[in-house]
């Protein structure tokens, strides 16, 4: 083991050695000292391998106090953070395998990662350039985003059985992303497939975030890959270095994997998504049914463990802030640790959370972990999932590091208003980091609304929550914004929203101490009353609560929230310190609900959103062009509007029917059905969706249909099951999918009275299953001949018999 430890310090130290003297400000000392060295190094050759290896080591260290002499700190910022980091200076190995460990799991997008690599201070010049060329060969390779298939586990099988489904649905879902004419199509559809999936039971209804998580990475990774490509070729064309057109593309916004993902996809890949759902859906059936053909992609290359764990000290005194996404995902996951994990587990979980606070300490500390304690694997992987998704909205950040140029405190406050106040709590370095993007969030915001103030607002900064619970918090007197190191990024939208509610109740009445949605006007309560949400729910961590989520000032909030996001989306920006929000999926921290789902939606936001701050004529109508009364709500909100309707029917089912089949639960699903497709006609036949294709349209008609099917086919098998326990279940499953019968597990009873039995219970499921195609909705499309819309013939009904759709 000595030898081993031996020739692994003398590698390390030797290519320590020739990082030091690729450095010009350390070249002469090292010639210098060499001089002397070599000589005694002659003397001491004859003796052992650990003698020459500690005389190498010592003479690097008074390398490192040549290096540390040989430049004064240009600013005290500066000062400190050479201080901070400069030990960790030599080991550009560990610091290399930092970067490509954060590729791998896809923390931070690829670009950003160059970018930050291009400017890493522990580097040499050209060792960042070497390191930003390799980072852009591996992403223009497919070498990143790697998912730990273990995210997909199902519950309640083998453990053996587990790790296949999980395999074979990672592989699917990369089938389905990567092989589509889009990536965004593919993305689209895997979404839509899981949650009819999860609707009609075929999967657990907990894989559906996971899967929708899963798919969003792969899209990310299959248009990294389409970015690098295009880079490196324009590279070529122009004879130039590819490192030095990743500023410039991302400043101009070319790349399309750091563009916002909230902007809906074209028409012509919604039709596509949607036409794929039954080959999808079948596939995932067939995944509970045991057939994995799916192969899986060839995995990236894995950095090496020992300078991973190097990294960690390197990381630690490097100290950059912490990210939200990251903390957010580790404290949700560690409290959701399965009852099976120990103290010994529980505590190194707590610890680890507590340390990877950062990109750089998360990719130096999680194998570790993992290698340490094995039961951990799958909360790391989850955790590896979360954060790779939360840190998306920061794809378009700026580059900081200690000693970046940052607006002080002063400058703050003589431009905005605003008092930064840090708590005593919260590490000095940490200062300008939170300073820069306030400035950069407060800008954003009002180049959506250009009127907006917030003067005499104390932004403070602690380190922790004052609650477990809050992110972020606001109060009114004094007015005070409370926003965490660990936990804040991400809420800025949410917390000033708060604060401008405040304003506008003050200029209502100078005595009002609280918000003015606690007592709205008619215009106002009408608007909030159409924006609560009935079932609020994030794809993220942590679950919001439905209760708190409900409160006027928290619907308002969250309304301020999503307006912000669209508008900066239509202009190709992303702001991960403003909000969190990605999309109607990935909700970020809050519980925002599904965009646009009826006629009202719109005008409800820009009424709440007007009672804040003045609209600019042109934001409010590209808002409402984009999610008013002549748009569609897109695929997602609609089946996830219907879908949820048909889970509380189906919830309402559950339980012993009359005679076995639950007709009452097949009615109800079926008028569901109805109901929705005779709203949708009335609302096409209204001129209401004039923007929307024939094509599309009877697209959105049959993803109706297939969720009411998907319903009925999960009532009929709850109620085999209720019948004849999971053999029953297993007999309906082939009379609805037409997968083959699983054998037996237990020998026939071939008694009189178990023959009636069965007979019985046959009878039952035959009725049972003879109900699931007379739920499936024949009602005909008014659409049907494109010249024969507006016929006389064709009657649209009752006027406004749309009006309510999805309410």
């Amino acid at each position: 083991m000595a030898a081993t430890d031996e020739r692994g310090l003398e590698d390390r130290v030797q290519g320590e050695t020739d990082y030091a003297l690729a450095s010009p400000r350390t070249g002469e000392c090292f010639a210098r000292m060499t001089r002397v060295a070599v000589p005694l190094s002659v003397r001491i050759s004859g003796r052992s391998r650990r003698a020459r290896v500690r005389l190498v080591a010592a003479l690097l260290l008074v390398a490192a106090g040549c290096d540390a002499s040989s430049k004064a700190p240009a600013s005290r910022a500066a000062g400190e953070a050479e201080a901070g980091y400069l030990s960790a200076r030599p080991d550009r190995a560990a610091v290399r395998a930092g970067y490509l460990e954060r590729l791998r799991l896809g923390l931070g997008g690829p670009f950003r990662l160059v970018e930050f690599a291009l400017s890493d201070p522990r580097l040499e010049p050209e060792v960042r350039r070497d390191l930003g060329r390799e980072l852009l060969r591996r992403t223009a390779g497919g070498e990143l985003y790697e998912i730990d298939p273990l995210v997909l586990l199902p519950a309640g099988l083998p453990p053996a059985e587990r790790v296949a489904r999980a395999r074979a649905h990672l592989n699917l879902i990369e089938a389905t992303v990567t092989q589509a004419s889009d990536p965004r199509a593919g993305e689209l559809t895997v979404r839509l497939a899981y949650r009819i999936a999860a609707l009609e039971t075929s999967v657990q209804r907990s894989i559906f975030p996971v899967a929708a998580s899963v798919a969003s990475l792969i899209r990310d990774r299959e248009l990294a890959i389409a970015d690098a490509r295009r880079l490196l070729s324009a590279a070529r064309n122009a004879g130039s270095d590819p490192v030095d057109l990743v500023a410039e593309w991302r400043r101009s916004r070319r790349l399309q994997v750091e563009l916002p993902v909230v902007t809906p996809i074209e028409e012509r890949l919604q039709r596509q998504a949607i036409r794929s759902i039954p080959g999808v859906l079948g596939s995932i059936r067939g995944v509970t049914f045991g057939e994995m053909p799916w192969r899986p992609r060839r995995t990236s290359s894995i950095a090496d463990s020992e300078a991973l764990r190097r990294l960690q000290s390197i990381a630690d005194s490097m100290n950059m802030p912490p990210r939200a996404a990251l903390v957010v995902a580790l404290r949700g996951i560690g409290n959701g640790l399965p009852t099976s994990a120990g103290p010994a587990q529980r505590l190194a979980w707590a610890e680890f959370a507590s340390a990877a606070a950062d990109e750089e300490r998360f990719a130096s500390r999680q194998r570790a972990l993992g290698t340490r304690e094995p039961a951990l694997r799958t909360a790391l992987a989850a955790a590896a999932l979360y954060a790779a998704v939360g840190l998306r909205v920061h794809a378009q950040e700026r580059v900081w590091y200690p000693g970046t140029p940052s607006p002080t405190p002063q400058q703050l406050q003589a431009r905005h208003g605003v008092v930064l106040l840090p708590r005593p709590d919260l590490p000095e370095r940490w200062l300008p980091f939170f300073a820069t993007a306030l400035e950069e969030s407060l800008a954003d915001l009002r180049s959506v609304l250009p009127g907006i103030g917030f003067f005499g607002l104390t932004v403070a900064i602690p380190l922790e929550p004052k609650r477990t619970a809050a992110l972020a918090s606001y109060q009114t007197s004094p007015r005070v914004l409370t926003w965490p190191a660990t936990t804040g990024l991400g809420t800025l939208a949410h917390e000033l929203a708060h604060d401008l509610d405040f304003q506008a109740a003050q200029r209502r009445s100078s005595r009002a101490r609280g918000f003015a949605s606690k007592s709205p006007s008619p215009s106002l309560a009408a608007a909030l009353a159409v924006l609560t949400p009935d079932r609020p729910e994030t794809a993220t961590l942590p679950a919001a609560d439905a209760d708190h989520a409900r409160r006027p000032v928290e619907v308002l909030a969250r309304t301020f929230d999503w307006f912000v996001v669209t508008r900066l989306a239509a202009m190709g920006r992303w702001n991960g310190a403003l909000s969190s929000a990605q999309d109607e999926i990935f909700t970020g921290h809050g519980s925002l609900g599904p965009p646009g789902v009826s006629p009202e939606y719109a005008p409800a936001v820009i009424e709440a959103v007007g009672s804040l701050a003045t609209i600019p004529a042109a934001e409010r109508a590209a808002f409402l062009a984009e999610y008013g009364r002549l748009q569609w709500p897109g695929p997602n909100a609609l089946l996830s509007t219907t879908a949820a309707r048909l889970e509380a029917v189906n919830r309402a089912a559950s339980g012993p029917a009359a005679m076995g089949v639950p007709t009452a639960g097949f009615r109800a699903v079926a008028a569901i059905g109805e109901e929705t497709l005779r709203e949708i006609d009335a609302l096409r036949c209204e001129g209401r969706l004039p923007l929307v294709d024939p094509e599309l349209f009877g697209e959105y008609r049959q993803l109706v249909i297939h969720a009411v099917t998907a319903s009925a086919r999960a009532l009929a098998l709850d109620a085999a099951e209720e019948v004849g326990g999971a053999h029953a279940r297993q007999w309906m499953a082939r009379e609805l999918y037409g997968n083959p019968h699983p054998p037996a597990g237990e020998p026939a009873d071939t008694s009189a009275a178990a023959a009636a039995a069965a007979l019985h219970t046959a009878s039952t499921l035959e009725a049972i299953a003879a109900q699931v195609p007379a739920v499936v909705p024949v009602t005909t499309p008014l659409d049907r001949n494109a010249f024969l819309f507006g016929s006389p013939a064709l009657s649209c009904g009752r006027p406004g018999a749309g009006a309510r759709l999805l309410r």
